[in-house]
């Protein structure tokens, strides 16, 4: 969330001084690129494998290209906010999730955590997941065998 604040902070001025965007804003595009799929597989129960992630990717590259062509310039206004926009989302959907997951003690991927709020109102049983990447996969599986004693 704190990364997301850092946005905010730049909303509706996504290129500095110097004509370039932000580097804010390319800092979390690697990052964003590999965790996007993560985030829409896991956090809306799909199987689109690396799709939102080359989706994303060609996106910007259109964008980009585009830009160079129209206006002589990879980086342009119309890149920085929509890649801008794309991260807001991105991070602030990952971040809710971490918070939420901390607040009411979910049991699997952080991403799941809506869906087990979800299943604690309604009394409906969701699938949990364990992370599939990273150490939060050894955490998670800790805190699932904790959780069946």
């Amino acid at each position: 969330m704190w990364y997301v604040t850092g946005l905010w902070r730049i909303f509706g001025d996504p290129i500095d001084s110097e004509g370039h965007i932000r580097q804010l804003i390319w800092n979390g595009v690697i990052v964003g690129l590999f965790l996007i799929s993560y985030i829409v597989n896991i956090g809306y129960t799909r199987d689109w494998k690396k799709w939102p992630a080359i989706i994303s990717f060609a996106l910007f590259l259109v964008i980009g290209v585009l830009g160079y062509v129209t206006q002589g310039s990879f980086e342009t206004q119309l890149l920085g906010s929509v890649i801008w926009v794309w991260e807001i989302y991105l991070f602030t959907h990952l971040g809710l999730a971490f918070l939420l997951s901390a607040l009411i003690g979910n049991p699997g991927c952080e991403m799941r955590a809506f869906h087990h709020l979800y299943s604690k109102v309604s009394g409906k049983p969701t699938k949990e997941h364990y992370c599939p990447i990273g150490p939060l996969h050894a955490i998670d599986r800790w805190e699932a065998k904790i959780n069946k004693h």
